[in-house]
C-alpha cells in the first residue's frame, strides 16, 4: 500500500511540493494530552510524519473525558506509547520517538535544535511557558492552546520575528521569572480568583472553581472543546509551513468562547497585558480582598 494514497486529498488543496513541505517536518510535543495527542494525530492525518513525544503521565479514569488515545484498554499505559502506536497505524512509514518523563528546561533546549516547530502543551502553566519562551529564544516555530471550560485562546509565536512579543507579555502574567518562581506565583489562591473568565466565559460552576482555588479540583474541560482548540492549533501550523492561508500570528491570537457563540482572531494590545498584569496584583494583595470574591 502507497502511504501517499493516505493524502491524496490533501492535494485537492495543497500542490506536491507543498504536501511534501509538511511530511518533512520534524515536531516537538511537549505534553501528550488533551491538545497535545488530539494535534499529534490530526498532523499525522495531515501527512507529518516525523515526531518527538514527550509526555511522563499514563492514562487515568478523569482522562476519558477528553483525550484522544484514552481508552478502557489504554487506562495505566504511557501516553507517548500509545500515541506512537496510533501514527503508525494511521502511517507506518512515520518516524516517532517517544520520551516517557518529564525533562528538564535544559535538556529539553538542547532537543529544540532538531525540531522545526515546538508545541507546548505540558500539564503545567509555568513549564509551557518557559517551554515557549525557550522556542523563541533559539529562533523556533512554537504554539500553545489553552482550552478552559467553555473557553480558550490559540496562541502562535513566529520564530525572528522583529520585535517579538514574549509568551509572558501575552499571557499578562511577570517575565523574568525561574520556574519555580513562577509555578508558586501562578497557583496562589489570589491569582488564580484573577481568573474569573473561567466562570463568566468558560461557564464553571462558582462552587467547582473554589475548590480549584484551593487545589482541590483540577482545570474543568469538555472534550468537544478540546478537540476543537486542538484542530485551530493544527490549521495554523499547516497554514504556517505550507503558506496556504494567512497564519493567525502573535500579537495576534485566536478567542473562542462557544458559550458566547465567538471565535474570532484578535489583536494583542498593550493595555490588555498591563490590565491582566495589574489585576493580578491587585488580586494577590491579600488585604484588598479580591482573591476571597468567589
Amino acid at each position: 500500500m502507497n502511504a501517499r494514497e493516505f493524502f491524496e486529498r490533501n492535494l485537492g488543496i495543497f500542490f506536491e511540493d507543498e504536501q511534501a513541505i509538511l511530511e518533512s517536518k520534524k515536531v516537538m510535543i511537549v505534553g501528550a494530552g488533551g491538545i497535545g495527542g488530539t494535534c499529534t494525530i490530526i498532523l499525522a492525518r495531515t501527512g507529518i510524519k516525523n515526531f518527538l513525544l514527550i509526555d511522563g503521565g499514563k492514562y487515568d479514569p478523569p482522562d476519558m473525558n477528553r483525550q484522544i488515545g484514552c481508552f478502557i484498554d489504554t487506562l495505566g499505559m504511557y501516553k507517548v506509547d500509545v500515541i506512537k502506536d496510533q501514527i503508525l497505524k494511521i502511517n507506518p512509514s512515520a518516524k516517532v520517538q517517544t520520551i516517557n518523563r518529564k525533562l528538564s528546561l535544559d535538556e529539553l533546549e538542547k532537543l529544540m535544535d532538531d525540531y522545526d516547530i515546538v508545541i507546548a502543551e505540558a500539564d503545567d502553566l509555568a513549564y509551557s511557558t518557559h517551554a515557549l519562551m525557550i522556542a523563541q529564544k533559539k529562533g523556533k516555530l512554537s504554539v500553545t492552546a489553552m482550552p478552559v471550560g467553555l473557553t480558550g485562546y490559540v496562541m502562535m509565536f513566529a520564530p525572528n520575528k522583529e520585535k517579538p512579543i514574549s509568551p509572558a507579555e501575552l499571557f499578562g502574567i511577570p517575565g523574568g521569572m525561574s520556574y519555580e518562581e513562577l509555578s508558586e506565583f501562578l497557583d496562589r489562591r489570589e491569582n488564580k480568583c484573577g481568573r474569573e473568565w473561567y466562570v463568566t466565559d468558560g461557564k464553571w460552576r462558582v462552587d467547582y472553581f473554589r475548590k480549584w482555588m484551593d487545589g482541590e479540583a483540577a482545570i474543568a474541560q469538555l472534550c468537544a472543546n478540546v478537540w476543537l482548540m486542538s484542530s485551530f492549533m493544527c490549521m495554523e501550523i499547516i497554514k504556517y509551513f505550507t503558506g496556504v492561508g494567512d497564519p493567525v500570528l502573535a500579537p495576534k491570537i485566536w478567542q473562542m468562547i462557544p458559550s458566547k457563540n465567538r471565535i474570532k482572531a484578535v489583536k494583542f494590545r498593550w493595555r490588555t497585558y498591563w490590565f491582566n498584569k495589574l489585576a493580578l496584583k491587585a488580586f494577590s494583595i491579600r488585604f484588598l480582598g479580591l482573591g476571597n470574591r468567589w
